[in-house]
This record gives structure tokens, C-alpha cells and sequence, in this order.
């Protein structure tokens, strides 16, 4: 009896010993927990940018972005290609476990830094849960900040290692690893400034001499600058951005209030609301507070020095990024913080055990004070510790961050599902012109960049792609290879619905002909002959001349004029897609390539039942136009078709002028 009890005893406590080798395992499952959601994330707009590029099988050569030298990063991103294709499931599945890889890495990190079992599993779900990571962990492109993190974690924890049993092996992992920091994110080159401040540390508990300290660096610092050398040899800079801000003012913001705001108070403002987030960020400050007054009778010298590590580790891993645009109130920009982040959840971890530990909220004192109900404060005495009311913040940041991601993905996605291709006879030589689309949402990013590269990913290779904005020329020799598609796009103010108002394209090639024999309603106007076939011009200057064969002439007489063209009535077809072609001259005019056009449908008792604006070449070339007006006129009466073109002084000869109804039924 005696001899089953001690094995019974004997097996119980191998099952505990077991169980707490297993301390590190908590939070990464946190982490995967909470972060689960991205898999239903679709892409972003720069995503592209960088799956095109390992569509070329070339991950250590960057032709398009050699500012942002970072191989190790795309020989992934090659790889979730090869695994994925255009799966944005399988990316998101990559960066979470990269997340969840740094989590333990995180946890080993403070036990190596001496901290207790509970100090270190705090540190590391406290890197798995803050939402300040939701942009490097969310954001595909954001992935070099992952795997730099994750190798400078193995560069400090195999230095740690090194420090204490002197064995080489360990010296050089930590060697190469740092290379391969260096090879994911240029930011890792302040770490052999990290490992010199914990150097030091080391130093006070062992006889080692400053020179053997520094010869020991030595190899980081070879390799730091011969890195700095190339790349400023090479591409000109270290960095790839440049904010055009003031520098001095960057620097001073990032070391202050720009790291300590995010960190201290990781709420998405635009995402959560003006009132909520100022509602989250007091609960955070009555927490902070709460936990200052629990440490305060510790002496301040003492409390830094038991926190050395976490200080370097901020600051040390920080300094790369100080000249970078500071994060923004909506936590974009929030990506430069993860590396340094490691330090200040470790400084946090250690505040937290500490105040817990702390007779002012020591939990079992008040449950010994608390005698006339002992039964209820065991089972609340979760509720008592600040480290609880933490992470339920973290959790509501984390969860008011996701959808905005979720939602800008849906716009990125819905970018194509709209454009109607089975309407639209595409060829590989065209160029689509993307308008109104936006460029982020709350923080998360939608068309900033990669336009160029989803259209040749999802519509075809070959295929151009341009986001169109105020300043872009649109490049009408394109026009002479395929067609210039113009596609503009329409949101809401919380981004719920994103539509594709209008469509139309130009060419000099030979037109695809509406099937003006298939529909009683298709029609054709000829003005090769000469006649306006019952449409008027409305002109302030300017006369109309014949030239025939070739169409009339509209003679601005050098002066700059606006000019209308109104069509017969046409008996209109609810419930289709009409389609307008014309074909169209007008002369060069250096200062003026694009002329600002409108078209509109409108009835006879003057209500607009369609208007929207484009643009004519002015380039001295013939192009055929095709105007996409679609399923907007329910009315039964008949409306007139209005073509004007405004402020221009060019000639300009027309030719023919159709108005078809495509078949609705392609798009069943």
C-alpha cells in the first residue's frame, strides 16, 4: 500500500516537472489564438509587390526595390508562393507562426535574463497579446520585421548562452545569425550595440577584462560596417525611407512620447472612436496608477538596475528606427516598435511581478484580511491583480484593430471582383487606370502601392496596372499597343462598400464593333458624310468645317472654347448596360495632352439619369472611345446622350458616334 502511494506520488511529480519545462507554451498559443482571425484577411495592395517579385524565383536580387535589400524575407515569401499561390491564407499562416516563434523565443530571453518562471511567461504573453503588433503581424509586408526579430532573438539568446559556458558553438550561431538579420531588415544594425550594454552586464558577475570584452565584439562590428559600407556604396543610403521630415524633431519624438505613447496606450483611435479610445486610455491610466503606487515604496535606483536589460533592449534595438516617421494615433508605422517592444514587455513583466508581489495587493494578504468571506475572495482572486485588467486591455485593443484589416482587404479584393472582364474583351497589351481608390483605412493599408503588380497577378501578365491620382500623365502610346481602360471606383465613409461607378477606354487600333445588328435599340450615327444626323454643337467660339470621307471638323480658331454634343432622342431599354463609342481626333497641343470631358443621359423633362467625367487625348492621333454605362437608366422614357468637352483650343474631327446594349447575360 505504502510502495503504490510513493509511486503514485513518484509519477505525480514527474508529470509536474514535465509540465513546467512546459511553461513557455501558454503564450504562444495566446498569440495564435488571438491573431487566428488573419487567416480570413485577404491581401494588401503593396502584398503584391512582393509575391510578383517572387514569381521571378530571384529572392537575393531586388531590381525594383534595392532600397530595401532584404533577401531572407523574400526567399519566404517564394516560398509561400510556391505553397499558396494567390492563397492569402497561406501568408497570413507564415507570419503568424513566425509571431508565434518569437513569442517562445521571447519567454527563453527574460528566463535567460534571470527573471523567474512566472516573470518570464508574463514577458512572453505580453509580446503574444499587445496590439501594437497587429501592423507587423497583420501586414504581409510588414514580414523583414518578423524575421529580423526573430533572428536577433537568436543572436541574443545564443551570446547569452556564449557568455556563460564560453563554448564557441554558440559564438558563432549568434555570428550567424546576426548575418542573417542583416539579410532581413537593415534595422538589426544596432545590435552589436545591445550585446556590448549586456556584455556588461555579464562582466560585473565574471572576471572578464574590457579588452577581452571588446575582441569578443569584434566580429559584429566587422561585419556591422563592412554591411554599412556595401549598402551605402551600393544603393547610396542605409535606410529606404525618407520622411523629408525634420530629423532632430524625429529623433527627440521617437526616444519620448513616440515610444512611450504606443506602448502605454496601444489603441487604435480611428478604429475604436474619439470617445472609446479616450474611455480605454483612462482605464489604462487608472491601471498604470494602481500599479506606480504598489512599487513606489521600492528604491528608484534599485528598480532600474533590476531593469538594465529591458532598457537596453528598447532603446539598443530603437536606434535604427529614430529617424523614421513616428506611429500615428491609428498605430501605422507601429511595425519599427516589435523588435524593440521584446524590452519594453520584459520592463513591464517585471514591474507587474513585482506589484503583485507587493503587500499592498498581495493576494493572499487580502484573503487573510478578509475573513468574513474567505470562500468567495479564493475564487475572485484572479480579478485582484493588476496583470488581469492588462490583458483584458490588450484584448480589446487587439480585437478594435483587426477589422480594420479585415475590412481593407475586402476592399483590395473587391477591387477586381468588380472590374466586369466578362464584358470587356481584354488583351494582354492593355493598361487599366485605377481612380478613387483609397489608399488605407484606420491604419491599415489598401492601395498605396502594387496595383501595377495585382493587375498582371489576377488579370494577366502583360497587363499594366496604374493607381491614377492628380499628378500621374497618362501615357497614351500605350494606346497604340492595347487599350487605356479608365475604371473609377466609389466608397462609402466607413469603407463598407466599394462600387465601380464608371468604365470607358481609348485606342488608335481598330475597334471591337457593339452588335448594332442585334438590338432594335443599338443605333449608329455616320458623320463621315458630313451630316449631324439630327445632333446639335453647341459652341461659345469656333465653326464646324467638312472634311469628307474622314468626318466634321470642329474649328476652334485658336481660341479656347467648350463644345456640346446632343443626340436625337433615343427610346431607352431599362434594366441594360449601355455602351457609347465614338471615334475621335484632336490636334496636339503640347500644353494641354488631356481634355476634360463629360458625358450624360438626360431625359426630356431635364433629370439627369447619368453623368460622369473623363478625359480626351489631345496627342494629334485617331482613337476609338467605348463608354461603359451600366444597368442606370430605369426609366421607360427617352433621353438624349450629351458629349461635352471643356476649355480647349485643339481641332477636333469626329467621325462616328454609336450607342449599344450589351448582353447582361455574360455576367449570369
Amino acid at each position: 500500500m505504502l510502495l503504490s502511494k510513493f509511486k503514485s506520488d513518484l509519477n505525480r511529480h514527474k508529470i509536474y516537472l514535465f509540465l513546467r519545462k512546459l511553461w513557455w507554451l501558454p503564450a504562444p498559443l495566446f498569440a495564435l489564438l488571438a491573431f487566428l482571425p488573419i487567416l480570413n484577411i485577404y491581401f494588401s495592395g503593396e502584398d503584391f509587390v512582393f509575391i510578383k517579385f517572387a514569381t521571378s524565383g530571384k529572392p537575393f536580387y531586388e531590381p525594383i526595390q534595392n532600397l530595401f535589400y532584404r533577401p531572407l524575407p523574400n526567399l519566404l515569401w517564394q516560398l509561400d508562393y510556391n505553397l499558396w499561390g494567390l492563397q492569402a491564407a497561406g501568408y497570413h499562416l507564415t507570419n503568424l507562426i513566425i509571431h508565434c516563434a518569437n513569442v517562445i523565443l521571447v519567454g527563453w530571453l527574460a528566463k535567460s535574463f534571470g527573471t523567474n518562471v512566472k516573470t518570464s511567461t508574463l514577458t512572453a504573453v505580453l509580446f503574444a497579446l499587445n496590439p501594437i503588433h497587429t501592423e507587423p503581424v497583420v501586414w504581409l509586408s510588414a514580414r523583414p520585421d518578423l524575421v529580423a526579430t526573430f533572428f536577433s532573438l537568436g543572436v541574443l539568446l545564443c551570446s547569452l548562452k556564449y557568455f556563460e559556458s564560453e563554448r564557441g558553438l554558440f559564438y558563432a550561431l549568434s555570428i550567424i545569425m546576426f548575418v542573417a538579420g542583416l539579410l532581413s531588415k537593415e534595422s538589426t544594425i544596432s545590435l552589436p550595440i545591445v550585446l556590448f550594454f549586456l556584455a556588461l552586464a555579464y562582466k560585473k558577475h565574471k572576471s572578464i577584462s574590457y579588452l577581452t570584452l571588446i575582441l569578443r565584439l569584434v566580429p559584429f562590428l566587422i561585419i556591422d560596417f563592412g554591411y554599412l559600407i556595401l549598402r551605402i556604396s551600393l544603393l547610396g543610403r542605409v535606410g529606404g525611407y525618407d520622411n523629408g521630415g525634420n530629423i532632430v524633431f524625429d529623433i527627440v519624438w521617437n526616444l519620448t512620447i513616440g515610444l512611450g505613447l504606443p506602448y502605454l496606450f496601444p489603441v487604435n483611435l480611428e478604429s475604436v472612436g474619439l470617445l472609446s479610445g479616450i474611455g480605454i486610455a483612462f482605464g489604462l491610466l487608472i491601471l498604470y496608477l494602481w500599479i506606480f503606487i504598489a512599487i513606489k515604496p521600492r528604491p528608484l535606483k534599485k528598480f532600474l538596475v533590476s531593469n538594465y536589460t529591458a532598457l537596453i533592449l528598447i532603446f539598443g534595438t530603437i536606434l535604427p528606427a529614430l529617424i523614421n516617421t513616428p506611429v500615428a494615433a491609428n498605430m501605422s508605422q507601429s511595425r519599427v516598435l516589435y523588435l524593440p517592444s521584446v524590452g519594453f514587455c520584459l520592463f513591464l513583466a517585471n514591474i507587474l511581478s513585482f506589484a503583485v508581489s507587493n503587500r499592498w495587493i498581495d493576494v493572499k494578504s487580502i484573503e487573510k484580511s478578509n475573513s468574513t468571506t474567505p470562500h468567495s475572495s479564493n475564487k475572485l482572486k484572479w480579478l485582484k491583480t493588476p496583470i488581469t485588467y492588462l490583458l483584458l486591455f490588450y484584448l480589446i485593443g487587439l480585437f478594435t484593430a483587426l477589422p480594420s484589416w479585415m475590412q481593407a482587404g475586402n476592399i483590395v479584393k473587391k477591387t477586381f471582383t468588380l472590374f466586369p472582364r466578362e464584358y470587356f474583351d481584354l488583351n494582354s497589351e492593355d493598361t487599366i487606370y485605377y481612380e478613387g481608390l483609397p489608399d488605407s483605412f484606420q491604419g491599415a493599408y489598401i492601395w498605396r502601392n502594387g496595383l501595377d503588380e495585382a493587375t498582371q497577378l489576377i488579370i494577366g501578365k502583360g497587363f499594366r496596372g496604374v493607381l491614377q491620382t492628380g499628378n500621374v500623365n497618362i501615357d497614351y502610346q500605350r494606346a497604340e499597343q492595347g487599350r487605356l481602360w479608365f475604371a473609377r471606383y466609389g466608397y462609402d465613409a466607413n469603407l463598407t462598400k466599394l462600387s465601380l461607378n464608371f468604365t470607358y477606354n481609348l485606342s488608335t487600333l481598330s475597334p471591337i464593333k457593339v452588335p448594332f445588328g442585334e438590338n432594335p435599340n443599338n443605333q449608329i450615327w455616320n458623320f463621315e458624310s458630313c451630316q449631324l444626323q439630327h445632333w446639335a454643337l453647341l459652341s461659345e467660339e469656333g465653326r464646324v468645317d467638312c472634311q469628307q470621307s474622314k468626318g466634321i471638323l470642329f474649328n476652334t480658331l485658336s481660341k479656347k472654347t467648350s463644345l456640346t454634343l446632343i443626340s436625337p432622342l433615343i427610346k431607352n431599354t431599362p434594366g441594360v448596360a449601355n455602351l457609347l463609342e465614338f471615334d475621335n481626333y484632336i490636334d496636339y497641343d503640347f500644353q494641354q495632352l488631356q481634355i476634360p470631358g463629360e458625358v450624360s443621359l438626360k431625359g426630356l423633362d431635364g433629370k439627369e439619369y447619368f453623368h460622369q467625367t473623363f478625359y480626351f487625348a489631345a496627342t494629334g492621333k485617331k482613337y476609338h472611345y467605348q463608354l461603359f454605362i451600366s444597368d442606370l437608366l430605369n426609366s421607360t422614357e427617352p433621353f438624349q446622350v450629351q458629349i461635352k468637352l471643356s476649355k480647349f483650343r485643339s481641332n477636333i474631327l469626329w467621325g462616328k458616334i454609336g450607342l449599344g446594349v450589351l448582353d447582361t447575360r455574360k455576367r449570369g
